[in-house]
């Protein structure tokens, strides 16, 4: 939390911040690896319903 221009109370997310906990993934692959598994799998669902929103098209 903390206070804005205007003096108004507001909030980020910690992981948005340095006080975040350290990443687990982050730490074991010790910059070997710079994608998550969890997120390239993300990626691969959304290209994939892209690519079947596509062939609808006529």
């Amino acid at each position: 939390m903390y206070h804005d221009q205007e003096g108004k109370l507001q909030s980020m997310p910690t992981a948005w911040t340095s006080e975040a906990d350290k990443d687990l993934f982050a730490n074991a692959s010790a910059g070997s690896c710079w994608f998550r598994m969890d997120d390239l799998c993300e990626l691969a669902e959304l290209l994939h319903m892209m690519k079947s929103d596509r062939q609808k098209l006529p």
